[in-house]
């Protein structure tokens, strides 16, 4: 069996966190040429490839410059799908840094990568 490769905690905590930011709102940016806009598909955990994996594959954020969607899935170690997050926040770019109400999405984008620190123990990267 698969272990998990996210671990329960630390979803839960970037559920608390936007969850937290939900009602917190700040002025948008319409600008459709940020480097953030477009789809960007879950390719690695931690640095292990999950671009193939079932579930991880169909995970995704989406954004188009002024809202970012989120759609994650964790693989059971049963290799049933569970939903992580499955939400849409107003986005907020300052400076090229990127906001969810106050708090700062700990976003790096090179080309078509953005990689993701989720906290210290998680990176997520995407692939256009």
């Amino acid at each position: 069996m698969r272990k998990s490769i996210v671990s329960k905690a630390k979803i839960i905590t970037l559920l608390f966190i936007l969850a937290a930011t939900f009602s917190c709102t700040k002025e948008a940016l319409n600008d459709n040429t940020e480097p953030i806009a477009g789809k960007w598909f879950l390719t690695s955990v931690n640095g292990t490839d999950v671009s193939d994996v079932e579930c991880y594959q169909d995970s995704f954020i989406d954004s188009d410059g002024t809202e970012i969607s989120f759609f994650l899935q964790d693989r059971e170690a049963n290799g049933d799908c569970t939903i992580l997050l499955n939400n849409t926040q107003l986005l907020t770019i300052q400076e090229g840094f990127y906001y969810i109400g106050d708090e700062a999405l700990d976003f790096t984008i090179n080309g078509n990568s953005l990689t993701w620190v989720v906290d210290a123990e998680a990176t997520l990267t995407f692939r256009k």
